[in-house]
């Protein structure tokens, strides 16, 4: 299985072969295999809205989507619709007509064609209506980890995988407002000198190490909510709010580290990695 991390995505695991690169960091614009380009898409400003997905073979098909953005229908060039798009409201898909292999469907995410949706930072099962691991941001996303959109996909939507957008909302676009170091961690080792099963194995072991980077993200989310008092008077309320998170990768790092050390004997010959965590590990 091919694997291919965009920078600063959580882990993706398309079909073998394929590799898929977003946009901003959260969108995919392209599809390449066996390093050619395949897939073209053309999208708005705003995440996850996809307007038409152009193949190599020149076949356009132009997405169609419902108010959760779950996309409906693709059309040809004279408007006819060619694939069908029906859902449960938890997301179990059924599909009609021209078969596709268009990922985009319920509220525009991916269907990994494995009973899974990609929701960025964790995967999402319509079958068990729920994600499938804990949410990253923990209680701040709400008592129940696995929960999905508060349990009412009617009216939420989960663009993130980490917390609930209420519908009606306008949202500005995602920036990234700054950059952190991390933990390191060892990206590669390897040795110089004979070969294991020399009498006298002198080696020099070299431990390379990189800082993860943490990205913290934001926009800004704009909500119309319509009121009622208790004596039945209607008012309409906006309200605006920065939306951060964070996001720990090993994409575009910081400057890396090395050590080398001598050894006479084969005691970490046979753990490197193990070698180089305990003994030649950088500071922070």
């Amino acid at each position: 299985m091919d694997i291919f991390l965009p920078e600063n995505r959580t882990s993706y695991f398309p079909e073998k072969g394929t590799f898929k690169i977003p946009l901003d960091r959260l969108d995919i614009v392209q599809e390449i295999e066996d390093g050619m380009v395949t897939v073209n898409y053309i999208r708005t400003l705003n995440i996850d809205e996809p307007l038409a997905r152009i193949k190599s073979d020149g076949t356009i098909r132009y997405y169609h989507s419902d108010a959760l953005g779950s996309i409906i229908a693709l059309t040809d060039d004279f408007g006819q619709i060619m694939t069908q798009y029906n859902y449960s409201p938890f997301g179990e898909t059924e599909i009609i007509g021209e078969p596709s292999d268009n990922p985009f469907q319920y509220t525009g995410r991916e269907n990994d064609n494995t009973g899974l949706y990609y929701y960025r930072a964790r995967y999402y099962s319509p079958r068990l209506k729920r994600f499938v691991s804990e949410d990253p941001i923990r209680l701040k996303g709400g008592i129940n980890f696995f929960v999905y959109a508060t349990n009412n996909p009617i009216l939420y939507i989960d663009i993130l995988g980490l917390f609930c957008v209420q519908l009606g909302c306008d949202y500005g676009p995602l920036k990234e407002f700054k950059k952190e170091k991390g933990e390191w961690y060892l990206y590669e080792t390897f040795f110089e000198g004979p070969e294991k099963g020399s009498l006298v194995p002198i080696m020099d072991l070299s431990c390379w190490w990189k800082r993860k980077v943490i990205v913290t993200y934001g926009y800004i989310e704009t909500c119309t909510f319509q009121c009622w008092s208790e004596c039945g008077q209607q008012n309409v309320k906006v309200i605006s709010r920065l939306k951060t998170f964070t996001m720990e990768t090993t994409e575009n790092t910081f400057t890396g580290q090395g050590f080398e050390a001598l050894f006479t004997g084969a005691v970490a010959y046979a753990d490197p990695v193990g070698w180089c965590l305990t003994n030649l590990k950088p500071l922070r």
